[in-house]
């Protein structure tokens, strides 16, 4: 993700779990960047989905992104920050995005609270026992409310070494 930030595509735009895969190495890869240029000059059909399927896709998408009335298509770096923050908490989780909301309120209801901007700031439920403190502050921090405030790739990237070496 720092690569990607860094060359002239600028931002995933559609980071979700879904776009992260491991190999047969044990390396994990991000893939479906850069497709929106591909796919805005391409003459093939569309498939079309139901409105609950483009709320669940959208489950990963920064609050800031989603208020807007037309989303840039390429999204943001500090909205790629709060979808990694979103599969952050899937990993530790081990459900879907939202997963312990999912069980009460449907992917658009969930959309909805987050265009909303509710007080205290709506985000997915984490159990204080699901990982160690550093990993709940660091997904918390990557859904902070104000994008400016999320942290860097790299800054997650040294957290990420920093708990590693300590093992």
């Amino acid at each position: 993700m720092m690569f990607l930030h860094k060359s002239p595509i600028g931002s995933h735009g559609n980071l979700t779990s879904r776009s992260v895969v491991i190999d047969n190495k044990w390396v994990c890869k991000v893939t479906d960047y850069g497709l929106t240029k591909f796919r805005s000059h391409s003459n093939s059909p569309v498939r079309k989905s139901s409105e609950e399927e483009d709320a669940e896709n959208l489950l990963w998408t920064a609050p800031e992104l989603l208020r807007m009335s037309k989303r840039p298509a390429i999204g943001t770096q500090k909205g790629d920050i709060y979808s990694f923050g979103v599969i952050t908490q899937e990993i530790v989780t081990m459900t879907k995005p939202f997963g312990m909301e999912q069980q009460f309120q449907s992917p658009a209801d969930i959309l909805q609270r987050l265009i909303q901007k509710e007080e205290p700031v709506f985000r997915p439920s984490v159990p204080e026992d699901a990982c160690n403190t550093d990993w709940m502050a660091l997904m918390r921090v990557c859904w902070i409310e104000n994008p400016v405030k999320r942290p860097s790739f790299k800054i997650i990237y040294k957290f990420i070494n920093d708990c590693a070496d300590e093992r």
